[in-house]
């Protein structure tokens, strides 16, 4: 993925990440990481209300990902990967 780290972590920018494609291996943190996401299929009002610029619309994966890392960096940002 391929993002701006002030965008996605300070202001919360829906469109501070390029979520056009990425990779997952499969290990732990990725499973981790899919257990996260899952649930905010039906989120996105709290997606439009907590990311800066999102319009109302169907919860997507990029302000899925943008408010996973802007609001659980420690759990799913990567931290301690190998």
């Amino acid at each position: 993925m391929h993002g701006w780290e002030k965008m996605v972590y300070d202001q919360k920018n829906w469109i501070g990440l390029n979520m056009e494609s990425f990779l997952l291996r499969n290990c732990q943190w990725s499973l981790d990481l899919l257990d996260a996401w899952a649930p905010m299929g039906p989120k996105e009002t709290i997606l439009t209300r907590e990311l800066k610029g999102r319009p109302v619309f169907e919860a997507d994966d990029q302000s899925v990902m943008v408010y996973l890392l802007a609001t659980q960096r420690g759990k799913v940002g990567g931290e301690g990967l190998p």
